[in-house]
C-alpha cells in the first residue's frame, strides 16, 4: 500500500483526504463493534451481522464500474493497492496503468461502513410505521427511498467533493448533479444507490417491528445453532455480494453510454 506524495494537490484538499479516510476507518471499527455486540446479545449471528458481513467481502467487485468504461476514478493521494479488476473474468477498463484501490476509501474500507448508511434509513421506516400504522410496505418503501435519496446525496458529495476521494467519471452529463465536473453526480447512481440501501433497511424493519424471518434467513430453523450461524454468515455474504453485482453493473452500463471524463479532474484522481 502507498500514496503519491507528490500529487499535484493542495496542502487544504490533501488534510481532508486524511480526515475522511480516517472518519472511514473509525466507521469501519465502529460497525465491527456494533455487530459483534449485536451477536452476543443474541447469542447467534444477527441480520446486522450478516448484512455487514457481505457488505465488506463485496468490495473485491468495486472495479467492475470500470469494466469497459471509466466510471469512477479514484485519488492517488489517499491510500491505495493496485486494482483488482485485471482479475475479473473479461475485465477490459480503460487506463490499467492507473487502476487503483482505495484501501481506506470509497473502493475499499468504504464497503465496510454501509451499514452506517442502512441503520439510519430503517430507522426512519421503523418510526413512520409506528407514526402512521395503517401504512403498508408499499408506502413505507417509497419512505425509505426518498430518505436514501437524501442519504446518499450526502454521504457521496461528502466523499467526492469534500475528501475528493473519487469522481463519476462515466456519467450522462444531463442526467447529473453538477453535470459536467469533476464532483458530479449522477441521478441514475442516486436512485439506485438509493435502492440499494432501501431493500436491507426494510429487512431491517420488518424484523424489528414484526419480527418477520428475513427472505435471506428462511428455513434456518430446521438447522442446529452452530450450522444456523455459519448459514446466516454465508446467507449474507451472498446477499450482499448479489445486491452489489447489481447496483454496480447497472452504473458501469451508464458510464458506458455516458459523455466525457469532465475536462477539469484534478490530476490526483486521473
Amino acid at each position: 500500500m502507498t500514496f503519491d506524495r507528490n500529487a499535484d494537490i493542495t496542502p487544504a484538499r490533501a488534510m481532508l483526504t486524511w480526515l475522511m479516510q480516517s472518519v472511514v476507518t473509525v466507521g469501519a471499527v465502529g460497525v465491527a463493534i456494533t455487530t459483534v455486540r449485536g451477536c452476543r446479545r443474541a447469542g447467534a449471528v444477527t441480520l446486522d451481522a450478516a448484512l455487514a458481513t457481505g457488505f465488506a467481502l463485496s468490495f473485491w467487485q468495486d472495479q467492475i464500474l470500470n469494466y469497459a468504461a471509466s466510471t469512477a476514478r479514484y485519488s492517488h493521494y489517499a491510500v491505495h493497492a493496485p486494482g483488482l479488476g485485471p482479475y475479473i473474468p473479461g475485465w477490459h477498463g480503460p487506463a490499467p496503468d492507473r487502476l487503483i484501490m482505495t484501501v481506506l476509501g470509497s473502493s475499499g474500507l468504504a464497503w465496510f461502513v454501509l451499514m452506517l448508511l442502512v441503520w439510519p434509513l430503517a430507522a426512519v421506516v421503523i418510526r413512520a410505521a409506528r407514526r402512521w400504522p395503517t401504512w403498508g410496505t408499499a408506502r413505507l418503501f417509497l419512505v425509505c427511498l426518498a430518505a436514501g435519496l437524501v442519504v446518499s446525496f450526502v454521504s457521496e458529495e461528502t466523499m467526492i467533493f469534500i475528501g475528493g476521494l473519487y469522481s463519476w467519471t462515466g456519467a450522462i452529463h444531463s442526467l447529473s448533479i453538477f453535470g459536467g465536473h469533476w464532483y458530479q453526480l449522477p441521478i441514475t447512481e442516486l436512485i439506485s444507490f438509493s435502492v440499494f440501501l432501501s431493500l436491507p433497511a426494510m429487512m431491517l424493519y420488518k424484523l424489528r417491528i414484526h419480527g418477520t424471518i428475513p427472505p435471506i434467513f428462511r428455513g434456518l430453523e430446521l438447522f442446529g445453532p452452530h450450522s444456523a450461524n455459519w448459514t446466516r454468515l454465508l446467507a449474507g455474504i451472498g446477499y450482499g455480494n448479489v445486491l452489489t453485482l447489481g447496483y454496480l453493473l447497472f452504473n458501469a452500463f451508464i458510464a458506458y453510454i455516458g459523455g466525457p471524463v469532465p475536462t477539469d479532474l484534478p490530476a490526483y484522481l486521473r
